[in-house]
């Protein structure tokens, strides 16, 4: 297994822990805010701080980098192992692309 690998395995379980410990935490704040328009409310004032979409980001790019690690190794194991060096590569490729056109959308 090569370095890239390797730090490839850490991202992808340091990614599955961070988006389920965030995802439960919005879970868990969204139950405090049952009306819809009090939340909506909420929400546009949340958008507009930038720690909040900080918080966003890693929700969102860890997801992404998550599934596509998944995707990954799915496509391996039905088979597709003779044409891993292409998928591998693109799907690395978006799972980087993807954070960061989440990261200029959170900037507009």
């Amino acid at each position: 297994m090569s370095k890239f690998e390797s730090i490839a395995w850490g991202l992808f379980a340091v990614t599955s822990t961070i988006a389920a410990l965030f995802i439960l935490s919005i879970l868990i704040a969204t139950e405090f805010f049952r009306s819809k328009h009090v939340g909506l409310r909420i929400f546009g004032k949340m958008l507009g701080n930038i720690a909040f979409k900080v918080y966003l980001f890693i929700i969102v790019s860890s997801a992404i980098y998550h599934g596509m690690y998944r995707f990954k190794s799915f496509l391996h194991d039905i088979g597709l192992a003779k044409y891993e060096k292409i998928f591998k590569n693109t799907l690395y490729f978006l799972g980087f692309l993807f954070p960061v056109l989440v990261a200029v959308a959170l900037a507009i």
